[in-house]
């Protein structure tokens, strides 16, 4: 009985380090992204359903000339709209591509 739970609790102990590594891994993985997607040279926008802004990128955000956290909740075509003069999107549009440079400096 002791040998058996002794096999039991070796066990236990070798699959809560391969899932302590898998957890590290993961992080690493997501933060590599993070990284990417935040100092990526262009503006990325999530948009909910409606088309409210829900992250955005440190890009997009100087794009905008507004702190990322004044652009959340913030209908991304009226921003464009006001940046650029002109913007149209249905409902069932998924997706939303503005071509706009970084301003320089």
């Amino acid at each position: 009985m002791k040998d058996q739970l002794k096999g039991f609790r070796d066990a236990l102990e070798k699959k809560v380090e391969e899932l302590r590594r898998s957890q590290e891994e993961l992080e690493a993985s997501r933060n590599k992204y993070a990284f990417l997607y935040d100092f990526a040279p262009v503006g990325y926008f999530s948009l909910d359903r409606g088309g409210l802004i829900k992250t955005v990128n440190r890009t997009g955000s100087e794009m905008m000339g507004k702190k990322a956290e004044a652009l959340m909740g913030q209908r991304f075509a009226n921003l464009i709209w006001t940046r650029i003069g002109c913007c149209s999107a249905s409902s069932s549009t998924r997706s939303l591509l503005v071509a706009a440079r970084k301003p320089a400096g």
